[in-house]
């Protein structure tokens, strides 16, 4: 999980998955129904306040102290696959952490 508290969550449409931001400063995207993190996505500078799902489930928006970033994850989130393909704004690195 993260290494500093969590001060944002969201639950996908669909509820199988959810987002975590906080102080460390990445934003994390969980399977809701084993627990793993499935990829970390890191970028921002600051802390993350608030983290959201694209009602189509294909971009995350997070923001915290140093601005907004929007994240392409919409094929990872459907797939599954162990390794995210898209666009980002930022690093993206597999999770192997649980809830």
């Amino acid at each position: 999980g993260h290494v500093r508290p969590v001060y944002g969550v969201a639950i996908s449409s669909d509820g199988k998955c959810g987002l975590s931001g906080g102080g460390d400063p990445a934003v994390k995207l969980w399977d809701l129904e084993t627990g793993k993190c499935l990829l970390t996505l890191d970028g921002h500078s600051h802390q993350v306040r608030m983290v959201a799902f694209s009602p189509d489930l294909h971009h995350v928006l997070s923001g915290g102290n140093d601005g907004l970033r929007l994240w392409e994850v919409g094929r990872r989130i459907r797939s599954g696959k162990s390794r995210y393909e898209g666009e980002e704004t930022g690093d993206v690195q597999e999770c192997p952490s649980r809830i």
